[in-house]
């Protein structure tokens, strides 16, 4: 009879310390998405407060709060891949200058790609005069109101006939 009672609690306490184990790791997963959660509060003011609510001690907690992690998921995925907007002017300045940076040779406006290609063409007519072979120039963009380091570009003169 010994036997029995000390088998059964044995078994007791076996199940107790698993079912205490899998208490923590959903309190520790409830824990981690509302720390998730608290970190994105502003794109996602509503689910904060949502979150701070949830008590993460049961299993019905850990999915209240996947319910709320997930739509605040959503909401960042949403916000990342909307399109941008379309008052926003696409166009960029853009312009060549010497290699120190010094004298500007051309400048441009427009999308990003046409602009450059723009002064390549003015870079090119201004400078690609007798015996000139190729030029070297900078090219820089201008971004939140200040001029960009540049980048080399160098242009390759037609032949004459």
């Amino acid at each position: 009879m010994k036997t029995v009672i000390a088998c059964a609690s044995t078994a007791a306490l076996s199940l107790l310390l698993v079912g205490s184990a899998w208490a923590d790791s959903v309190s520790d997963s409830c824990e981690k998405l509302k720390s998730d959660v608290a970190k994105w509060k502003d794109d996602c003011p509503d689910e904060h407060l949502a979150a701070e609510k949830i008590v993460c001690k049961t299993k019905d907690d850990l999915n209240a709060m996947l319910k709320v992690h997930k739509t605040c998921g959503e909401k960042k995925v949403a916000k990342a891949t909307a399109p941008k907007d379309a008052s926003a002017p696409s166009d960029k300045k853009c312009r060549a200058t010497l290699p120190d940076g010094t004298t500007v040779l051309a400048e441009e406006t427009g999308k990003l790609m046409d602009c450059l290609k723009k002064l390549k063409e003015k870079v090119t007519t201004d400078k690609c005069t007798g015996d000139t072979k190729t030029f070297e120039y900078l090219t820089q963009t201008e971004v939140a109101d200040k001029w960009t380091k540049g980048t080399k570009a160098k242009v390759t003169c037609p032949k004459k006939p």
